[in-house]
Order: structure tokens, then C-alpha cells, then sequence
């Protein structure tokens, strides 16, 4: 099978971002532009990221990548070209091998939509695939008195672009031979007499070139889960009810497979339903015995780590306890304190209620309770 190498050009200073610093290493939400970028395109699982760098470049080393391993930092060229040629000078290649060339300054795209791309190009028997978008404000002309021109004769070329790895190499030899200079790597593959594809491009995938785009609505979206939970009593003297890992007195003990901690097990669901996950008993079943009285922490450990590898990060939480019995009201900021050592947030990120069906239902009989969960996750 072709293997993907991926190419980040990052040896550009970005002059026209305003900034002391080169707008690759301004920060989006908890990440640097670089990371979120390097980050997301890792998810696809390619061979290797090539990333060229200037050599007065100082803040490289101080980044932080989820895959370290897949990293081959080599030497940015005076021009992009030249940085994307000696990026495929660190690889060693396959004739059908594919390379994907990304901006690093475009951090919004979407892992579905770029997988969606790849397999299209895989599926074709073209040379190299971009994704344009169409115009939707009008367009002048400002090389001819500003008049105005079709904007449905033109498109936006976005990256990442998609090639053959012998075909773009032998590409950018014919134009570096040549002396010419293209602002991308489809104008060297199409000018070398080969076929390029183009595919529908990502209104979100914007490339960064002022501050002002740092705060795209799409840098901030939020992904928004609900987990509802509900247990049964067993009155049982002198007992202990765990509720966010904090054991209460009670006469009263929580009927359940694991500890019965109602609440980590309403929040898991909420945060996994964020994440586009399975529901914990998809991941911790109730039929299994190696589940039996499992500490209800472990549930919310094996539910971070998997919105982590989707590079989503818990923002904010909401919980609401409904019971008749015990009084909870002494112990609320307890299980708050709890909950934010347990799940790494800040208590002003969380909200955390109790309240009663006054008498009605099998709750206000006190056979039970109930958690209703809410979450948010971030990029």
C-alpha cells in the first residue's frame, strides 16, 4: 500500500501578522498554531510529518506534540518551493507514495473531510488533488481600475494538497531547472504537463494572516454532551453513599455493578456524547466481572484519554443530583472540589445542584436517585 508523508512548510517569519512573534507559534485556545496544526494532521496516521524550519528559528524545540516520533524537522529554503524540496529530499519514497502538502497556518480543518480527500486522490488516476472554494463576495480586478469581474470564473485554492510523490518531486526539479517560482506546489505539478483534480475545499479552513483570524468562530467550536444516570436504593444502615468519589454517611447504599458513584458515571456519558463516543457500558459493561465494584474514577480516566486522542479537551461541566434522601446540601462544595481534582478543570468550571421531586415518584419515595450531566469539550 502507498504510504502518506506529509509536508508542513513552517520556515516563513510572517511579516504581515503584526507580531513579535511568527504567527506559526501564536496561541489557539491551549495550543500554538503549530501544534493544533501538527497535531490534527497526525490523527491520519501518515508515515512521517517533514517539517521545514527557519534556521534562526528558536521556538521550535519548545513545542509540544502528541507524536513526537512521526516528526522529521529539516531546513526551510529561502522560498516555500524550495522548502518543500528539500522536505522531499529527508524522505525516502516509494514511486506511489503520496505527499500532502499542508500550510501550517491553516489549523481548522476537519480529520473527516481531509481522510475524505485523501481517498478521493487514492481513487483517482490523477497526479495531484486541491480543494477550492468558490467566491461568494463580488470581485475587482485591481491590476485594471477595479473593475469588477465574474466571480464565478474564480476559486480559492486552499491546501492540503495531494500528489503523487514521484510526480511532485520531478515537478519541482523541472521548475528549480527552469528558474521558476510557483506560490504552490499544483502550479509546478500542472505547468509540468501533469493532470490535477480539484475537490470541494473547507469553509473553515482558513489560512491565518492577521491576528484577527486567530479568532475564527471556528477556533472556539464547543461540543456539547448530555449523560443521565439513575440507581436504585438499598436501605442499609450505617452505610456510605459516593457520590464524585466523596463518601457520604447515609442509610442508604446504591445498587450497581462498579462503586455506584452516579455522578462520574452521568458525567462520563456526557463527555463521551460530546466526544461522538459510545456510552460507558460500550466501554465498561456491567456484565463483565472484571467490572464488578470498579472504582467509578477509572471510568472518567478511560473516558478523558479517549477524547484526548481526538484532540478535544473538557471545558466546562454542569450537574444536577435528584434525590429525596440524603441531605446534600453540606456537602456540595466538597464534591465540587472533587470533581475538579478528578476531571482537571477548575471549580468556577463547574456547575453543581441538588434538588427533590417534593415527594412525587419512586425518587420522592426514597427507592432511588438520579444525575442529569452536562458537557462541554473544546479543540
Amino acid at each position: 500500500m502507498s504510504k502518506v508523508y506529509i509536508i508542513v512548510p513552517a520556515a516563513g517569519l510572517g511579516n504581515r501578522f503584526e507580531s513579535d512573534l511568527p504567527k506559526q507559534y501564536s496561541r489557539v485556545g491551549h495550543e500554538s498554531v503549530i501544534e493544533r496544526t501538527v497535531n490534527r494532521l497526525s490523527l491520519t496516521n501518515p508515515e512521517k510529518i517533514i517539517i521545514p524550519i527557519s534556521a534562526k528559528d528558536e521556538l521550535f524545540a519548545s513545542q509540544s506534540f502528541l507524536h513526537p516520533d512521526l516528526i522529521i524537522k529539516t531546513s526551510g529554503g529561502p522560498s516555500r518551493q524550495a522548502s518543500v524540496q528539500n522536505a522531499l529530499n529527508e524522505i525516502k519514497f516509494s514511486n506511489n507514495d503520496i505527499i500532502i502538502v499542508h500550510d501550517v497556518v491553516r489549523p481548522f480543518f476537519e480529520i473527516d473531510w481531509l481522510n475524505n480527500l485523501i481517498n478521493d486522490f487514492q481513487r483517482s488516476n490523477d497526479d495531484g488533488l486541491i480543494p477550492v472554494l468558490e467566491f461568494t463576495d463580488s470581485i475587482r480586478d485591481s491590476s485594471n481600475e477595479f473593475k469588477p469581474v465574474d466571480r464565478k470564473s474564480f476559486v480559492q485554492v486552499q491546501t492540503p494538497q495531494i500528489f503523487n510523490a514521484k510526480v511532485l518531486l520531478e515537478s519541482l526539479t523541472i521548475a528549480d531547472k527552469g528558474g521558476l517560482e510557483y506560490s504552490d506546489e499544483s502550479q509546478a505539478v500542472e505547468n509540468a504537463g501533469f493532470k490535477i483534480s480539484f475537490s470541494k475545499g473547507l469553509p473553515k479552513n482558513i489560512k491565518i494572516t492577521s491576528p484577527d483570524d486567530l479568532y475564527s468562530l471556528s477556533a472556539h467550536d464547543v461540543f456539547v454532551g448530555r449523560g443521565i444516570d439513575f440507581h436504585r436504593y438499598a436501605f442499609k444502615e450505617n452505610s456510605i453513599l459516593k457520590l464524585a468519589g466523596v463518601e457520604i454517611p447515609s442509610n442508604y447504599k446504591i445498587i450497581a455493578h462498579s462503586d455506584g458513584d452516579i455522578i462520574l458515571h452521568a458525567l462520563a456519558d456526557a463527555i463521551l456524547g460530546a466526544g461522538g463516543l459510545r456510552d460507558i457500558g460500550h466501554y465498561f459493561s456491567d456484565k463483565s466481572p472484571e467490572n464488578l465494584n470498579l472504582d467509578s474514577k477509572k471510568i472518567i480516566e478511560k473516558t478523558m484519554n479517549l477524547i484526548s486522542k481526538k484532540q478535544l479537551k473538557l471545558n466546562n461541566i454542569d450537574v444536577t443530583i435528584v434525590a429525596q434522601k440524603p441531605n446534600l446540601s453540606t456537602y456540595m462544595s466538597e464534591i465540587e472540589l472533587s470533581l475538579s481534582a478528578i476531571l482537571g478543570i477548575s471549580v468556577d468550571r463547574i456547575s453543581l445542584k441538588a434538588t427533590t421531586t417534593e415527594g412525587m415518584g419512586e425518587i420522592g419515595e426514597e427507592n432511588g436517585l438520579a444525575v442529569y450531566a452536562l458537557a462541554t469539550l473544546k479543540n
